[in-house]
């Protein structure tokens, strides 16, 4: 599998049971985070695919050889697929120099601002001689850097050139809180918005999307022991994972899963919505896609994020993928499609759902945050 030439939908642990990598596999899960030779081993006798993070980032006073090593014991593992630079690196420098999580320039003093100035730029420079050594070591390899969603786009761009794949993670499923702060940034609308602003940041990158796997009582339990169970269902699941796709993004991953205990019933329901991804993988993959126009009817009222949407062609079919962003009811009308073809299209994996036939095209009523899948006939 080259990363590329495939829609990875990726887990950020290995299966914990041969009943699971059966599970996982028949899903669509083609990528699993890997932390050396062993766990590549595995995923290959599964038929899989691993990425493998790397130290990267080198200090002024690293010479590499530490780099140079990792590189050299896995770049010729069949399973290899990624390397991945630290994760989330620009935002824990952040943390680590401020001591918290500033975002805030205004408010910060001059001494903070100048010491994360300098931090900034050692990370830059880290990266490209790091980069450097592995691209020397492992030619064609791509290198992917996953982001925090409040990182600094700016330093994000400086780091452009020493990566081919840009991601970055988010998780809005959280428990009903009086915090008003988590309540507005903790925001399905979010994931729209940050596929946007990474997007434009680097558009020449590859953008994937690390989702959410787990329960915030998971990770924030021994903080706050009164943190209430709150787990994506499989409307969520499905509903963050097209939104995503429809603003860009050419690869998933779930994060969190590791900090669950089994059974999780809420991996069947990721489960479900990964294997209608796969399903249609071809159709994400493909460049051709027919001219149709698609809008909000806002004869009614108008839309406030409204529907977003994309067309793929493959194997003589259309898929045209609309992602009701709004939390209310959203007419869709779809036209310029030829009228011995308007009959023949469906919702796909559920024919019933309703849509109308209505002058060179029809009519899809959304209910709030809704995704259809609606497929033309071959």
């Amino acid at each position: 599998m080259a990363v590329g030439a495939c829609f990875p939908l990726g887990m950020y642990e290995l299966p914990r049971s041969e009943e699971e990598w059966a599970l996982w596999k028949s899903a669509g899960i083609d990528l699993l985070r890997c932390a050396g030779r062993e766990d590549l081993d595995s995923v290959h006798r599964h038929g899989m695919k691993g990425w493998v993070s790397l130290p990267m980032v080198l200090g002024a006073n690293d010479d590499g050889a530490a780099l140079q090593t990792a590189v050299d014991a896995l770049k010729d593992h069949p399973a290899l697929c990624v390397w991945e630079a630290p994760d989330e690196i620009i935002w824990n420098t952040n943390r680590r120099v401020t001591g918290g999580l500033a975002t805030f320039w205004w408010d910060q003093p001059e001494r903070m601002r100048k010491e994360l100035a300098q931090e900034y730029d050692a990370l830059v420079r880290g990266l490209e001689r790091g980069s450097a050594i592995v691209r020397s070591l492992d030619p064609g390899r791509p290198i992917w850097l996953n982001e925090a969603a409040r990182s600094d786009m700016e330093i994000l761009s400086r780091c452009l050139p020493f990566v081919d794949i840009i991601s970055t993670d988010f998780y809005p499923v959280v428990p009903q809180t009086p915090d008003p702060r988590r309540a507005r940034i903790r925001t399905h609308d979010m994931i729209a918005l940050l596929c946007d602003r990474f997007r434009a940041t680097a558009p020449d990158h590859e953008f994937w999307f690390v989702q959410q796997a787990f329960s915030w009582h998971r990770l924030e339990g021994k903080k706050h022991p009164d943190v209430p169970v709150a787990y994506p269902t499989w409307s969520d699941y499905r509903f963050m994972a097209w939104q995503a796709i429809a603003h860009g993004a050419c690869g998933l991953l779930w994060y969190g899963s590791a900090h669950e205990d089994r059974p999780a019933p809420f991996l069947d329901d990721l489960m479900a919505a990964v294997r209608e991804l796969s399903a249609l993988s071809p159709f994400l993959l493909s460049e051709h896609a027919p001219v149709l126009e698609v809008r909000v009817d806002t004869k009614q009222y108008p839309a406030t994020r409204g529907v977003s949407y994309f067309l793929r062609e493959f194997g003589g079919r259309t898929l045209l993928a609309l992602v009701n962003e709004d939390p209310y009811e959203n007419d869709v009308l779809v036209t310029g499609v030829p009228g011995d073809e308007i009959a023949g299209w469906t919702a796909f994996g559920n024919p019933d759902h309703p849509h109308v036939p209505a002058g060179n095209g029809f009519v899809v009523p959304l209910s709030g945050r809704e995704v259809r899948l609606m497929m033309s006939a071959a």
